[in-house]
């Protein structure tokens, strides 16, 4: 491996020995990496609004999950393509605040099942309650699912 200093050294050793020839080479280079750059950030942009279409709702629910799993977790497709997977993390808030009650947890829940979500189909699951800060009970919060990062095919 060539060290990091010495690449640029050898460009500029090529471009005063044969300037036309690696100008051209470097503007294929350049051209190259600014379609791999903005193929990239086209996927990222596409999958970032996919994201955005996917209803996932949390609802605080011990009498329909049981107090072990009390967090009633729906997922609703609306976007064109099926899902394959899909990982969030659990916030917890108490109503008109903004701050985040529950404690990171590690792995994030997801959906993940061998059979893809198809275009408006619904999955179901219940949850355990993420570790609170303490004094907060989770009957009081609201809970929301953030940042979302999955895959569509």
């Amino acid at each position: 491996m060539l060290p990091p200093a010495l690449l640029p050294a050898a460009i500029f050793a090529l471009l005063f020995r044969y300037p036309k020839q690696t100008i051209i080479i470097l503007c294929v280079l350049l051209g190259v990496f600014i379609s791999l750059a903005t193929a990239i950030a086209l996927q990222q942009n596409k999958t970032a609004q996919a994201l955005n279409e996917l209803l996932l709702t949390i609802d605080y629910q011990p009498e329909q999950c049981g107090k072990q799993t009390p967090l009633a977790v729906t997922l609703h497709n609306t976007h064109k393509h099926s899902l394959s997977q899909l990982s969030w993390s659990i916030a917890a808030y108490r109503p008109n605040s903004t701050l985040n009650v529950a404690q990171p947890v590690h792995p994030n829940p997801r959906y993940s099942a061998e059979q893809l979500l198809a275009p408006n189909a619904q999955w179901t699951t219940c949850l355990e309650v993420p570790p609170l800060r303490a004094g907060y009970s989770a009957v009081s919060l609201v809970f929301k699912a953030e940042n979302r990062n999955g895959k569509f095919l």
